[in-house]
Order: C-alpha cells, then structure tokens, then sequence
C-alpha cells in the first residue's frame, strides 16, 4: 500500500489566525440582526470577515457578470414597489421599481424586468383586495432621513434583550389586524416580510418554521409595541408570465420568541469571547453547501480566498479582492 503523503501545515502568515494580524481596524458590532445571526452560527470567521472588517467582495473589471448579484437587486427593487402596490397604487409602484432597478434594465433577464415587475404588483393588487386576512400596514414610528435603502412601510427596531449587543434588524413592514382565526374584535400586531423566490409550493411554504426573521422579528415587535402574534410571510413568485402571490401567516409562540432570546444571548457571549481571544474559528460546515449536504442558499463563501490563499501565497495576494463597506443600520435615524 502507498503511504499517505502528509498534509503540509499552513505557513503562520498564509492565513489571518488573529484578528490582530489584519491591517483593518476591527470593529465590535454593536447589535446582532437575523443575517449577523446566521453569518455567526455558519461560520465565526464568515461573521468575523463581514460583521467586524466590514468585508464585502468587489467585482473585478473583466472577470465579473457586468450584472451582478441580478436577483438581490431585482428583490430589492420589488420590496420598494410593494407598499404602493398593497395600497392599489400601480403608477407608483413602477417608480419606484425603476428608480433601484434603473441600472439593470439593459440586463434582458427573462424573467425579470419591467414587465414582469408590472404583472407582480398587479397581482399584489388584486390578493390583496380578495384578501380575507386584512391586515393594515402601521405607519413606522420614526423618522428615517433620506435613505434610499428603505422602502416607504419599512420599520427599523432595536430592542435591548439584556446582553452586550442590541438585537435590532429592519422589518419590510409592521401591520394589525386579524389572522384567519381570530374574531373581529381580537387585532393583532404582525410582522410582515416579502420573500421574492423562483420557485414555490411546498419547499417555498415549508421553510419558514423557526426562521431566525419570523421568530425574531415577532421578538422584537412583542418588545417594541407590547404583542406580536407572529410573521405574515408574503411569498412573490419570480416567473417569466404571471406570477403567484402566496400569503403565509406563521404564528411565533412567547416560548419560541424566549428560547430565541436565549440564543441569541450564547452567540453574544461566544463573539465577545472570540473577540477577547482575537480568533475567531472556522467552521468547517460553512465554506460551501457540500459541508451542509446541499443547504439550499449556501453557495461557496466569498472570504475562502482569505482564509484558504491559493498555493500556499500570503493571504495579502487576495487583498483586491475586498472592499471595506460598513454598513450603519441607524444612519440617519431621528426622532
């Protein structure tokens, strides 16, 4: 039999170990979100790259779609059409579909566009006037400046569960009323999150139980206004012809709102030990979705260049491959 040839070690400078070895400032999160959630428990590092370097990938001239990320933005431009399409009002939905996807237009994707942007809110319109679940839309309780990266109902929140960090994220929309089986005189506050998928049915419906949004945006809204009885998933199917609206009330029970508190209070604990150590591990599962058994939404981790650099090189080779972009939740955020 062969002899295995042994697994050469990495070289002490191949990879960033410490985060004191990076020339970018690190910077503690001050709040976890839904997503800083999930960066955390799919990989520390993942959450370490994102969330304290402030990383994002930068598209490279020659080698980049010259429409990249077309879906997300395609979302995005849906999610800020639909508080007019809810309210009947097409002309505006356009516009403001056109003014995030004006860049993108030229893209001649099938099955996103101008058309079948129409044909969605038009089907939004008529859901929503045969509805039986009537909910109304609570204007947000804040002012938020000019920030062209929300949409008109959406509502920031920022609630202190008793922990280092905030738990604070940002809700497509905040409505009342009541679910399908409540009485009329029983309103309820419900979070509402648009949800653009190519494909629905059962593996769109059945996903949604436990989601780190549905469960912690009840949370956070229980907190904020007193009660939440759960998550209204609105499901927009992205198609080339006539798309489907689907309408799926997830209720959040206080027993899974507080067992998520708990959670959220571990990971708070383990990114401030991590962070006292100055290292924070890879998880092994979290580099692709093979390690997960095909995890559908786990494509290859962008920061693999970072911590795997090509034949053996120093982890700076990779550097052009980043920008820092730092996101503020509450720019802007006044009273």
């Amino acid at each position: 039999m062969t002899p295995m040839t042994p697994i050469t070690p990495m070289t002490p400078n191949s990879s960033i170990d410490r985060i004191q070895d990076f020339p970018i400032h690190w910077q503690n999160p001050s709040y976890l979100s839904p997503s800083g959630i999930c960066s955390f428990m799919r990989c520390p590092r993942h959450f370490c790259w994102s969330r304290g370097f402030g990383l994002r990938p930068r598209s490279i001239e020659g080698l980049e779609d010259p429409f990249p990320n077309i879906a997300l933005v395609y979302g995005a431009a849906i999610h800020q059409g639909m508080p007019f399409a809810r309210k009947g009002l097409l002309e505006e939905a356009m516009t403001a579909f056109k003014e995030t996807w004006k860049d993108y237009d030229q893209a001649q994707d099938p099955k996103r566009n101008q058309l079948c942007a129409g044909l969605i809110f038009h089907e939004v319109m008529e859901v929503h006037q045969l509805s039986q679940f009537g909910i109304d839309v609570i204007p947000p309780p804040k002012s938020y400046g000019n920030r062209e990266d929300l949409s008109a109902d959406e509502f920031l929140f920022a609630v202190d569960l008793g922990f280092s960090r905030l738990f604070a994220g940002k809700i497509d929309a905040v409505g009342q009323g009541q679910g399908p089986d409540q009485g009329q005189d029983q309103p309820s506050i419900w979070a509402i999150e648009y949800k653009t998928a190519s494909m629905m049915g059962s593996s769109f419906s059945s996903i949604w139980e436990g989601n780190p949004q549905v469960v912690g945006y009840s949370l956070a809204l229980r907190i904020a206004l007193g009660q939440c009885l759960g998550t209204v998933i609105e499901g927009i199917h992205v198609a080339k012809t006539l798309s489907d609206i689907v309408i799926l009330p997830i209720y959040v029970s206080e027993e899974e709102q507080d067992t998520f508190r708990r959670q959220i209070g571990w990971i708070d604990q383990m990114i401030s030990h991590y962070a006292e150590e100055e290292n924070f591990p890879r998880q092994i599962t979290g580099c692709g979705s093979y390690g997960m058994f095909g995890v559908q939404g786990w494509g290859l981790c962008p920061y693999r260049f970072l911590c795997f650099p090509k034949g053996g090189d120093d982890w700076r080779t990779n550097e052009d491959l980043f920008e820092v972009s730092r996101h503020d939740l509450f720019q802007d955020w006044t009273d």
